[in-house]
């Protein structure tokens, strides 16, 4: 199961390719499932201004499996990266990218992102990060 980071949606909507959209596709076309936690699902859809767009974004993003966040240990691991991170000189700019590391985490799951704070927790924490491999997706 894989987790895609709302960095990486912004640009697959906006129709930017890159290495991490390219990636996206592979993952959409193959049989690997999307998890979608409820942060990602709100960060995509607030910023997004038109409702054609809206509409066509939320049709896409309901065909995946919602993931929940009410658990507080869930909380508690965010605020551990946060400081795990801070107190090794890297201070994550923002708190929901804690949260997203931690559902990750939390639930062996893959995760593709084009974030640099998640190239920071993945100094002290083991997130699966997938990667492209020269014909398919791996982590």
């Amino acid at each position: 199961m894989v987790v895609v980071d709302t960095s990486v949606w912004v640009d697959y909507f906006k129709n930017k390719e890159n290495s991490k959209t390219k990636l996206l596709e592979k993952i959409l076309s193959s049989n690997k499932q999307i998890v979608l936690p409820g942060i990602i699902y709100v960060e995509i859809l607030q910023g997004i201004k038109t409702d054609k767009k809206f509409n066509g974004a939320k049709e896409i993003l309901d065909d995946f499996i919602f993931f929940p966040m009410d658990n507080k240990e869930t909380y508690l691991k965010s605020i551990e990266i946060y400081r795990t991170c801070r107190k090794n000189g890297t201070t994550i700019r923002k708190t929901v990218d804690c949260l997203i590391a931690s559902v990750v985490l939390e639930n062996n799951f893959e995760f593709l992102h084009n974030d640099k704070d998640f190239d920071s927790i993945s100094k002290f924490f083991s997130l699966k990060i997938v990667k492209m491999k020269p014909n398919n997706c791996s982590i």
